[in-house]
């Protein structure tokens, strides 16, 4: 399977911008990282966005990036709605869009949207199973009325009635968002692929042996599933964006050692007690040491730091190629970061797969 990039559209440091999200923006910048040669470009929803409407505009602007959303949260949207906000896109982008989902966070599902968020695993199954049967695949426990309307009793969802407004030509790929063992095997039982966040070498085998118990359990192949790996870069280049987008990855880390529902990335990627130190250092009130700390003890284990180098990044790159990763989301600035653009990338990644096989 090929390498492929993905960067985000809508991310509130992207200079210039200054703090402002606009459609204007957003078009721009999407057109830019096509050109750039990125695969796929997506639009992050940050528990408050509504993302259908931007991804609409940039499946206009765009001729041959992929159009993903990178994650939009199954609380804050209806499997029929999804399904059919979905099959819109991708009849506009002419089979351009995937689907990115996650569970989102507590607060922001409690807190931005002042919805329930309870057991968050069997919502994204009932979902992703609802999505599929919408879009016309057989799945089990799902029937049809003489219409053709889908009925389910999920665990979380109940439909009697369900149908799409648009007739899908396909099913868009679903990608979720997975941390801990229960998401990672709904995604090998489910979806076309996941997107693991702060990933570890350690966490990144670790995944794939739930990821194959969900495909076993399902009786499923796993021929074609991708692993996304976000990916950033803790670069020491002094320029006020990095520093920005620095502080920011930094923080995001600190979040992630002091939320519960991310033990699974710490415990099982040989992180477990320096996360737990991080997570001190925060509930104490000191923000800014934890995140000193994170660089020193976390960052190391699965983010490029220093000055930016393509020869350690490929050191880097190779070693998760070595681990089945087939997607690298990262910044729109990557090559600020890394001294490796997407297209540099990509053609290594083929020129060593070539010499895998011939070897």
């Amino acid at each position: 399977m090929k390498v492929r990039f993905a960067t985000q559209a809508n991310h509130f440091t992207i200079p210039g911008w200054e703090g402002r999200i606009t459609p204007e923006n957003v078009v721009a910048t999407a057109v830019a990282q096509e050109e750039a040669g990125f695969d796929i470009v997506c639009l992050a929803d940050f528990g408050r966005s509504e993302l259908f409407p931007g991804l609409t505009l940039i499946a206009q602007a765009t001729t041959r990036v992929e159009v993903n959303s990178r994650i939009m949260g199954v609380f804050g949207h209806s499997p029929t709605l999804l399904a059919s906000g979905a099959a819109w896109v991708d009849a506009v982008s002419k089979g351009r869009f995937s689907l990115g989902l996650g569970a989102s966070m507590p607060y922001m599902v409690e807190d931005v949207m002042g919805l329930e968020f309870k057991r968050p695993a069997a919502r994204m199954e009932d979902t992703v199973k609802l999505y599929r049967a919408l879009f016309g695949e057989e799945i089990p426990g799902i029937r049809r009325g003489p219409s053709g309307e889908v009925r389910y009793e999920g665990r979380t969802i109940r439909v009697r009635r369900a149908t799409l407004d648009l007739i899908p030509d396909r099913t868009p790929p679903i990608y979720i968002a997975a941390v801990g063992p229960m998401m990672l095997r709904i995604a090998g039982a489910w979806a076309d692929g996941v997107i693991l966040e702060h990933a570890s070498e350690a966490y990144v085998r670790w995944a794939w042996e739930r990821i194959r118990e969900g495909a076993a359990g399902n009786d499923r192949s796993l021929d074609g599933f991708e692993v996304c790996v976000e990916t950033h870069f803790l670069t020491d280049v002094e320029d006020s964006f990095l520093r920005a987008r620095r502080r920011s990855w930094l923080q995001n880390i600190v979040l992630h050692c002091s939320h519960p529902g991310f033990e699974s990335l710490w415990r099982h990627g040989d992180l477990w007690d320096q996360a737990m130190e991080v997570r001190e250092r925060a509930a104490a009130g000191a923000r800014e040491e934890a995140a000193i700390l994170a660089t020193d003890t976390i960052a190391p284990a699965f983010t490029l730091t220093g000055a930016p180098d393509p020869v350690r990044f490929r050191r880097w790159f190779s070693r998760y190629l070595d681990l089945g990763v087939t997607m690298f989301a990262v910044s729109e600035r990557m090559e600020d970061f890394c001294g490796v653009g997407p297209v540099e990338a990509k053609r290594w990644a083929e020129h060593r797969n070539r010499n895998a096989r011939r070897g």
